[in-house]
């Protein structure tokens, strides 16, 4: 399943009910630059993505990062989908789903080829 999942176009995130990274594909952890010593350490997703603010808020003051960072930690906790402008200009469509166990998979669909067809 895990070779399966390393070889899609999408990112795959599973979390627990604490929000920690139980599993991320390939995909994810080339997003955020994430070696196999962080990935293995299974991070929260307020590590992982404070961690790498070059791949997500990069042109955020900081001054307001640590409140951007928590917006996004909350976003991760709330069902649905929504799309975001990756600082490289690509546009990401993460998808949040609950698990039975009360964690939460996350799926990270670059969609800008859509965006560009529709502009």
């Amino acid at each position: 399943m895990r070779n399966a999942l390393d070889n899609i176009s999408d990112g795959v995130l599973l979390l627990d009910a604490d929000l920690n990274a139980q599993y991320m594909n390939q995909k994810v952890r080339d997003y955020w630059g994430l070696s196999e010593a962080q990935v293995a350490a299974h991070p929260s997703y307020a590590e992982i993505i404070a961690g790498a603010p070059h791949a997500y808020a990069r042109g955020i003051p900081p001054e307001q990062l640590d409140a951007f960072f928590a917006a996004r930690v909350e976003l991760a906790r709330t069902p649905g989908a929504r799309d975001t402008l990756t600082p490289d200009g690509r546009h990401i469509r993460v998808h949040c789903a609950v698990t039975p166990n009360g964690g939460r998979m996350l799926t990270y669909c670059d969609i800008s080829d859509l965006v560009r067809s529709a502009e």
